[in-house]
């Protein structure tokens, strides 16, 4: 942050988003479901900015990558817990609320 306010001060410039506003947070998790629904929540990002309908549809994303088992694309690591047996209908129904 004190590097972009140094950089718009030189520059005359004005700065908006994510980088200019606050500091990082982070928050631990330390439940199972928990895990899963900041996945879902991840995975389901392009399906909420109407990119497109079906979060495996998105062949930039981990889903795609892991159902399609491609080898040349490498996960960064597997999953800490268990997948749950519905997790693409999961990850494919419309978030009504979530609190992470």
């Amino acid at each position: 942050m004190t590097h972009t306010q140094h950089w718009h001060q030189k520059q005359k410039t004005v700065g908006s988003g994510h980088l200019y506003q606050g500091r990082y947070k982070s928050f631990l998790i330390q439940k199972d479901q928990h895990l899963q629904s900041v996945i879902r929540y991840i995975e389901r990002n392009p399906v909420r900015v109407k990119i497109i309908k079906k979060a495996e549809n998105w062949e930039f994303g981990s889903l795609a990558i892991r159902l399609k088992n491609n080898s040349k694309i490498k996960m960064l690591a597997e999953w800490p817990i268990e997948m749950p047996n519905n997790y693409l209908d999961f990850v494919n129904k419309p978030l009504t609320s979530i609190c992470i």
